[in-house]
């Protein structure tokens, strides 16, 4: 996350001063907010997808060490000292899931009535609270399966 923030304020702060030395009022030129806007969300996308993407995979590889290990009959300590927050990495990958399966289908809503405004504020926080409360019933659901 760090390398994030300082790329992205490596690329903020490069294309202010490389623009403030062919004009003078910066806060009048739309055209270079839009740029660092559309590049402050590229960088965030890429790092939301490739942090999911990744605790999948985390989650993939050690559900198959721990089959491994049981088919080998390691001992249990040894097997809870490897993989002690297994449950947890779960259920984070599914919040992630529920949030930003709710916010794409928030975005599409806002793309499909256009033109943008504040309504698009309000459908995007919808959606995520809708993605929240999805992962609480999810939540409660296997909880009572579990018991």
């Amino acid at each position: 996350m760090k390398k994030l923030v300082i790329l992205t304020a490596l690329l903020i702060s490069t294309a202010t001063v490389v623009h403030a030395q062919e004009q003078d009022a910066l806060l009048d030129d739309k055209e270079l907010a839009h740029n660092v806007l559309n590049a402050v969300a590229i960088l965030l996308t890429i790092y939301l997808a490739s942090s999911f993407i990744l605790s999948l995979v985390k989650l993939f590889l050690s559900d198959r060490l721990q089959r491994s290990m049981l088919e080998k009959q390691t001992p249990e300590n040894i097997v809870a000292k490897l993989l002690p927050r297994h449950k947890s990495e779960k259920q984070r990958t599914i919040k992630w899931f529920f949030l930003l399966f709710a916010l794409s289908i928030g975005l599409t809503i806002v793309y499909l009535t256009q033109p943008l405004g504040f309504h698009s504020v309000l459908i995007v926080s919808f959606s995520t609270a809708f993605g929240f409360l999805a992962y609480f019933q999810y939540l409660k659901s296997t909880k009572n399966t579990d018991q």
